[in-house]
């Protein structure tokens, strides 16, 4: 008679050989089939998991009784890998064998829809939720809608949510949140409110976010209502609800709450609390309060976030402190933190900042991996500060040779480099470069960098011919606005005439003029 091995004994060489490869299991599996038993309490993943196969899953698959808890652990395991497509391709699989689909295994789909933004995909899945009649579950409802959203069907969604039987708190918080990436934040607060009276209580995931709507919009009378809400009905402050109220107020530079809630929340060692206070700091430009907290998270031995690192690299650019960026940056290395673009990005905003050679900001930038429009801004802005007015023009071309569009920010640093070091022709050349090219409407920081190259050394007759070799120049109020400014600095007074006079052509109603001679007009 044929003797074969304990069951034990097979379940410990499955866990044996959990980090071998998947060829090595295959012996066993066989030679479980001829016992003709797959016992439950051998995980899935023992099977399945380390498998990069097709063929030897399914077959196993096709032996075992109750099959859904592999089916489930595989498709865990490619949501997990962000193998989305091997994800869907699995459920397709699943149901074409007639597995009922279970909710664990429709949600680790609906989240690969969300991630490949199949639409097609996710409305197969929509009809599959409601043959299994699992709609009226709030956790797969809002995963559908969240799908959908993702996925850019705004109209669905919508329609989604005001169809359900049940919207709970997970589907509500769906929409608030997707208000408040798009910007709806007005819609935000409406859907918060709609929210409220239907009855549902909010969550801390519902409130984070809805504060975060709030903080984006400055809206001091709403963030208020909700602080109110949360000590009405007594809401015990997580961290990160502590550390969202906080950034609240610190967005409206109201520190003083800021500090109150801080305290009476006992989450004096919140990193994240206290980098949003660092936050609150920097926009009151009270940049030695900033540093005394960055000081304070070291000092009590708290590992800083990258986040904390920017704040406190931001605050000693501000401040001119040197020595102190150049310790950060010693933590930075040390912490090996310094591979994270915006740390990077604040290391040259702060070496410039502080006038350091520009050769140690160009070395940051090369170790890059990931330089964006940020990254290439930083840079320009560097080279501009340090008078190298050219050599920032040169790194503007670079950027536009790899591919990179430039944006308002990067147009501002190149007028500024232009500016700081009298290019005066070339500024003018890139402010309609600007405006023609990639159609970016002038901004202030735009302007300002013009009146200030007009300004510089009295070459207002130079400005002028320029000006009248550029059409977008010529028919911009704003630059004549500039040269005129210039013409008072000097004491111009025949371009100031004429500067006078072309103002009064483009804007007759904000400008009056007579013989050269500024009138009252009915507004400036």
């Amino acid at each position: 008679m044929q003797q074969w091995p304990e069951f034990g004994c097979i379940l410990s060489i499955m866990f044996s050989l959990q980090a071998t490869d998947s060829s090595s299991k295959l012996p066993l599996h066989s030679h479980r089939r001829k016992c003709r038993f797959l016992p439950a309490v051998i995980h899935p993943s023992s099977i399945s998991c380390r498998s990069h196969s097709s063929s030897a899953p399914k077959d196993l698959l096709c032996n075992y009784r109750t099959p859904n808890k592999i089916w489930n652990s595989r498709i865990k395991l490619q949501v997990g890998n962000t193998r989305y497509k091997g994800c869907l391709s699995l459920y397709t699989q699943k149901l074409d064998e007639d597995i009922i689909a279970s909710p664990t295994a429709v949600l680790l789909v609906l989240r690969a829809c969300s991630g490949l933004s199949g639409l097609r995909t996710l409305r197969l899945l929509h009809n599959d939720i409601l043959r299994f009649k699992l709609e009226s579950r709030d956790d797969i409802s809002a995963a559908l809608l969240n799908g959908y959203i993702k996925c850019g069907a705004l109209e669905t969604a919508r329609k989604l949510f005001d169809e359900m039987p049940h919207r709970g708190v997970i589907s509500w918080t769906v929409m608030i949140s997707h208000f408040y990436n798009s910007g709806q934040h007005r819609e935000a607060v409406c859907c918060f409110r709609a929210m409220l009276e239907e009855g549902v209580f909010p969550d801390d995931v519902s409130i984070i976010s809805i504060l975060s709507a709030v903080s984006q919009s400055h809206s001091r009378k709403h963030g208020m209502e909700i602080h109110g809400f949360l000590i009405r009905n007594c809401f015990i402050l997580s961290k990160p609800l502590v550390a969202s109220l906080i950034n609240f107020y610190a967005k409206l530079q109201n520190m003083d709450c800021a500090e109150r809630i801080l305290r009476q929340s006992g989450e004096t060692k919140n990193v994240v609390a206290l980098t949003a206070m660092m936050t609150g700091f920097i926009k009151a430009s009270n940049f030695d309060g900033a540093l005394l907290l960055y000081k304070k998270i070291a000092n009590l031995g708290m590992n800083p976030s990258e986040k904390t690192v920017s704040s406190a690299l931001k605050a000693a650019s501000h401040l001119r402190f040197l020595h102190l960026g150049a310790q950060i940056h010693g933590y930075v290395i040390k912490k090996q933190l310094h591979f994270d673009e915006f740390i990077q990005t604040g290391l040259i905003d702060m070496y410039a900042a502080c006038f350091a050679p520009t050769h140690v900001c160009r070395r940051i930038f090369d170790q890059m991996t990931h330089k964006d429009v940020v990254a290439w801004t930083t840079l320009i802005r560097a080279h501009g500060l340090q008078g190298e007015g050219r050599t920032a023009l040169k790194v503007f071309d670079e950027m536009l040779a790899v591919g990179i569009r430039p944006d308002s920010a990067a147009f501002a640093a190149v007028l500024s480099a232009c500016s700081l070091s009298g290019l005066l022709g070339e500024g003018l050349d890139y402010f309609s470069f600007m405006i023609q090219k990639y159609e970016i409407k002038p901004r202030e920081e735009h302007y300002a960098s013009i009146r200030s190259l007009f300004s510089k050394e009295g070459r207002i007759e130079e400005a002028y011919e320029k000006i009248q070799t550029i059409k977008v120049a010529r028919e911009d109020h704003r630059i004549w606005e500039a040269l005129l400014s210039a013409c008072k600095v000097h004491g111009n007074l025949i371009f100031s005439e004429i500067a006078a006079r072309r103002l009064l052509e483009i804007e007759p109603g904000n400008y009056s003029a007579t013989a050269g001679k500024w009138e009252n007009g009915d507004s400036t």
